[in-house]
Order: C-alpha cells, then structure tokens, then sequence
C-alpha cells in the first residue's frame, strides 16, 4: 500500500526538539547546505547556477576537510551535499562523505548522478539519502535538458549507476524530475509527456520515491524551481 508523506511529523523532529530545549545548546547549525565544488561536467540550459559554475572554483581538499572538522566541532548534526557545481566532482568528496559518516554526521546529497559509480560505496553506506536529477524518461529528452559539455546524453550511464546504488544502498534514492516546458525559454523543450514513464523508470530503478517539481518564469527573465 502507498506511504502517505507526514509532513507535521517535518515540523516536530524529534532531534530539533531536544537541541531546543537544551539549555546549554549554542545556537550552532544542526544542519548545513555545503557546495563543496563551483566545477560541473554538465550544462544544462537555464541553469539556476550559471553564474557560479562559470566561476568554476572549489575548496581545496585541505580546506574541506579542515571545514568538515569544523562542522563536527560545532555539533552539526547533518549536511548536505548540493550546489553550486556538482557536489560529487570534487575529487576528495569521498573522504568527505566518510568522515561524515564515521563522525555520526547524516548525510543528504542532490546530484546530476554522473559520479555515482565513482562513490557508489561511500555513498551506498553513509547517505541517508540520495536525490538524482533526472528531468526525463528517455536519453533524447535527458540529453536536450540535461546535456554534459560536449553535448552528449549520459542517460544511460547514470541510470546504470543509480540500479547499482539501489542494490546495496542504506539509505533512500530519490528520482527528482523539474517539469520543464517553451515557457522556460533557452530554447527548452518539454518534457511534460514523460512525467508517467519517469514514475516507472524510478520504480524499476529501485527508488525510494519521484519527486515532481514546476519552475516558474519570474519577473526579470530566468526561473526558479
């Protein structure tokens, strides 16, 4: 039978409601948001983070692990991984999700899925979750929203990736699917009529669940999602 999402339950975690209620807690962040990489491999047309990605810089490994530590120091009870770039390009990511993981520190990640094979042990143990980029169903429509530099379609190779993941994963896998449409401009096609087979795609990848998103066109040119 379908779970039913407990949204109230978001509003009353329980860990939230101890930090609050202990009287000796700092104020530190109990969860953080870190772009580990301004760098990505792909080029998606309309990218709400063009700007930082033509900047293409990152930590130094020294530098993010020294922050992990940091972040440890300060009780932060979970991070996520996201961008910026892409969060699994940079090359000492690895060690980072397992110092995480190793220091009782959860781990969530959003991904375009392309590093996945490259980190698919570190992640399949310590992420408490995992949520891909996917957009489409088919390789023709992922290699038009979601094409690498060069203009290639890696459907296939991160759709791989996630099977294997779904195998030996801890936590959950999550098929994330931006509703785009001509609207959005940038010369974007829609992908309204693959929002059915990216449901079954997920399912027999083995995900835990799809999430389906709009973008809206805003005032000013560009969107958001």
């Amino acid at each position: 039978m379908p779970q039913k999402m407990n949204i109230i339950r978001k509003l009353k975690q329980k860990f939230v409601v101890n930090q609050l209620q202990n009287e000796k807690w700092k104020c530190n962040p109990l969860v953080v948001e870190l772009d580990t990489t301004e760098v990505c491999n792909f080029a998606c047309p309309g990218c709400i983070s063009e700007d930082l990605v033509s900047n293409s810089t990152s930590f130094s490994r020294e530098r993010l692990m020294n922050l992990a530590q940091e972040l440890y120091d300060l009780g932060v009870k979970a991070v996520i991984l996201i961008g910026g770039g892409e969060p699994l390009a940079h090359p000492a990511v690895g060690e980072l999700i397992k110092f995480f993981g190793t220091h009782d520190i959860k781990i969530g990640i959003t991904t375009n899925g392309y590093f996945i094979p490259k980190y698919l042990n570190e992640i399949a143990e310590y992420a408490s979750w995992t949520r891909v980029s996917m957009d489409a169903a088919t390789s023709e429509t992922f290699g038009k929203l979601r094409p690498t530099k060069d203009g290639k379609s890696t459907f296939n190779h991160i759709i791989e990736g996630m099977k294997n993941l779904a195998k030996i994963k801890r936590g959950n896998l999550g098929f994330s699917f931006l509703i785009r449409t001509e609207a959005d401009g940038f010369g974007i096609q829609s992908n309204i009529s693959e929002i059915y087979d990216a449901a079954v795609l997920a399912k027999q990848i083995g995900c835990d669940y799809i999430e389906i998103k709009p973008s809206y066109n805003y005032v000013g040119g560009g969107y958001i999602h």
